[in-house]
């Protein structure tokens, strides 16, 4: 009975520690219908290595750019001019956690982007 309890139990541990999720690299755009230059952020690989392009608006002369990571199921860009950038991840959307970020342009708080096919 203690080996099954055991077992049991190291299942539940190992079965319900939090899985970092993925995204997909490509195009993701801001679900605001009011801005008439929506925010946009690219993802892609280059070298084996992560890299992202974030413009907070297609007018806006300020891009940040450099490389990502996933962790604790966060989306985190690393502009090593500007600081860092977190987003959580949503299945196939990415909300802005402003509180964790340096301040961007037109973007608050749960901001949320969506990929493009």
């Amino acid at each position: 009975m203690k080996k099954m309890i055991i077992i049991l139990f190291t299942v539940l541990l190992f079965g319900c520690q939090s899985q970092n999720l993925l995204v997909k690299n490509g195009c993701y755009s801001y679900n605001d219908e009011k801005l008439e230059n929506k925010p946009t952020l690219k993802l892609f690989e280059k070298d084996n290595q992560n890299y992202f392009e974030l413009s907070p608006a297609m007018k806006s002369s300020t891009i940040y750019n450099g490389t990502y990571e996933i962790k604790n199921n966060q989306l985190i860009l690393h502009d090593e001019n500007k600081g860092d950038i977190y987003f959580q991840i949503d299945d196939e959307s990415l909300s802005f956690d402003e509180e964790k970020s340096i301040e961007i342009e037109n973007l608050k708080d749960l901001s949320k982007f969506t990929y493009e096919e």
